[in-house]
């Protein structure tokens, strides 16, 4: 049976796609654990608090599939039934200070120019918008087209210097870094030069062999040195109120 035949035979076990989808979401080695903003009551009180200082519209950049709520605008490289514009991060297609928040998560590692999309940001928002981020720190490649970059927080203040920053937190601690590292390294080791054993090791044996160590980062994110080895930060700035869109 080749590998084709094999998927067809899979896919067609009632309940199989459904089960395998919830298995892998249960091992992701990667945004796993986030702090807060994997729970709706920082999401939801977050876009509210912006809803109430700062108006709509919203905008997320790079929302894929998703929609945070009826008042966003959706950007995305990539047509969907959520995306309302096609566009890049870089050449944001809206007005200067237009949005009362920007949404950009899981994104700017990807971008090849991540100053001028910050830069791109700063434009849109309205004076004294929130901008809120999420960025891999310590996670491995992973090319969505293309991986670029990581920041360190001093990094993160550095990019984001002509905003007011509000706070720099580790969103995903080092216990799902050290997760990440593990699965990589035992599914390279063990996969004899092979990239299809890499994947198959990496995505169905080695994360279900190591993700209860991520449940360890609810004790350690918290840690006062934990942001050495984040698996990711998360940033809440705001726009300057005196600057010139």
């Amino acid at each position: 049976m080749n590998r084709q035949s094999l998927k067809m035979f899979f896919q067609s076990i009632p309940g199989a796609q459904w089960t395998v989808r919830r298995l892998r979401k249960l091992a992701r080695p990667g945004r796993f654990l986030v702090w807060h903003t994997a729970h709706e009551p920082f999401r939801s009180n977050f876009i509210e608090q912006a809803r109430l200082k700062l108006g709509p519209p919203f905008l997320e950049i790079a929302s894929g599939t998703r929609r945070l709520g009826p008042e966003f605008v959706n950007l995305d490289l990539n047509s969907n039934r959520q995306v309302n514009v096609r566009g890049d991060a870089c050449m944001l297609p809206f007005g200067s200070r237009s949005f009362g928040l920007v949404w950009f998560e899981a994104a700017l590692e990807h971008l090849p120019d991540p100053v001028r999309a910050v830069s791109e940001i700063g434009r849109v928002l309205k004076p004294g918008g929130w901008v809120y981020v999420e960025i891999p720190f310590m996670q491995g490649y992973h090319a969505d087209p293309g991986d670029f970059q990581r920041f360190t927080i001093e990094g993160l203040e550095h990019l984001f210097a002509d905003f007011d920053i509000e706070w720099i937190r580790s969103c995903s601690g080092p216990a799902s870094a050290f997760c990440y590292s593990g699965v990589s390294f035992c599914a390279t080791l063990f996969s004899f030069r092979s990239r299809w054993l890499y994947k198959i090791l990496f995505h169905y044996v080695f994360c279900y062999l190591f993700f209860p160590l991520k449940f360890l980062d609810r004790f350690l994110i918290d840690h006062p040195e934990a942001h050495r080895t984040a698996f990711g930060y998360a940033l809440c700035a705001r726009a300057k109120t005196y600057a010139k869109n």
